[in-house]
């Protein structure tokens, strides 16, 4: 049974399972953190300690001479949409070599790949319209030596977004999404990454580096505070010290209703306030294109509040939003949080 790999910056998630017909067999499913100077950017940064990691996890879980499947995202990753006549293969080809050196030039530092994700009829011909991929060489190179080194066999290298567009042939939460316009939202460690879907189709993708965000929430949270304190003498003391700083009785006064709404909003988490500013620029965007506006939002990462950030979606742009929680057709002989390994699972698919 093969395995998929779905890596970033500080974590590994791994699912080991196989696609039979339309159903997806899970066997298990773990995460793994790793040191956050290992990755970055989709680039591996320390290949050493990466493969003694990974190494370390192999031989954990009994993964050795596994096929490998491991999915990554990257700014540096190249995407375009061409489209060209339906025509045989081995001439199709070469159109697509010829748009490949068209669009991209030498691309001797990129691994090439492409993708015919739809049949269209336009004046009465048909055309296909294609994705072409360009990975940095770097990348792939390394991906395939740490696996190769760590006991796996590298299979296929694929960007995350490939793994949701497999995913819209299932329901997700009980909802056909191979309709209308749906915008998937990662939030995993430092990152956000906001994936606008039109069926399997991508219009649009967006990666947002919350690191700062994620800081202001915990100064905003008293969480540094209470850390350094709560080992030190007195400790209970310091606390109520620290609280008391942020307010006490004396500082009660009399608020408007205005007063008593700039108080409200000054406590909402950066983290929902940049959501709320990203998904707004998307639905802008959205409702630039002919095909139509958001249908609903699907959140998935490893954040813990993704409930309450879909219903602060929900709630404040009027977009429904839910937090990935059942994939139809997807079977497994333990409980799996579906919105952590949503990667990982779309990934398995093998098309």
């Amino acid at each position: 049974m093969p395995i998929s790999v779905d890596i970033g910056d500080g974590y590994i998630n791994i699912v080991e399972g196989e696609h039979q017909g339309n159903k997806i067999k899970i066997k298990k499913a773990f995460t793994k953190e790793i040191d956050i100077s290992y990755i970055s950017n989709g680039y591996v940064h320390n290949k050493i300690d990466l493969t003694l990691s990974l190494t370390d996890i192999v031989n954990e879980y009994t993964l050795k001479n596994k096929e490998c499947f491991i999915s990554f995202n990257s700014t540096d990753t190249v995407t375009k949409e061409i489209t060209l006549p339906k025509t045989k293969y081995s001439h199709l080809e070469k159109l697509i070599r010829n748009a490949i050196q068209d669009l991209l030039g030498d691309a001797i530092n990129l691994v090439i790949d492409y993708q015919i994700y739809e049949e269209i009829k336009k004046d009465g011909k048909d055309f296909y319209k294609i994705f072409i991929y360009g990975v940095p060489l770097k990348i792939v190179e390394d991906y395939k030596s740490i696996l190769s080194n760590c006991g796996l066999i590298p299979k296929s290298l694929d960007i995350k977004r490939n793994s949701i567009s497999k995913l819209t042939e299932f329901q997700i939460n009980g909802s056909n999404i191979k309709d209308g316009i749906t915008l998937f939202i990662d939030i995993t460690g430092n990152n956000m990454i906001l994936n606008l879907m039109s069926g399997k189709t991508a219009l649009y993708k967006r990666d947002v580096d919350i690191s700062e965000d994620i800081k202001r929430e915990k100064l905003f949270l008293n969480k540094d505070s209470f850390e350094e304190v709560k080992d030190e003498p007195n400790s209970d003391f310091l606390q109520e010290a620290a609280i008391s700083t942020i307010k006490s009785d004396d500082d009660i006064t009399f608020l408007d209703d205005q007063d008593y709404f700039q108080e409200e909003a000054s406590f909402i988490s950066p983290i929902l306030l940049r959501v709320y500013e990203e998904v707004n620029k998307i639905v802008q965007f959205s409702m630039s294109l002919n095909s139509g506006n958001i249908k609903k939002v699907y959140l998935y990462g490893d954040r813990e509040n993704l409930d309450e950030i879909s219903e602060y979606i929900s709630n404040s742009i009027n977009l429904p939003s839910e937090k990935v929680k059942e994939i139809s057709n997807v079977k497994s002989n333990e409980e799996v949080d579906m919105s952590k390994f949503f990667i990982a699972i779309g990934n398995i698919l093998r098309k």
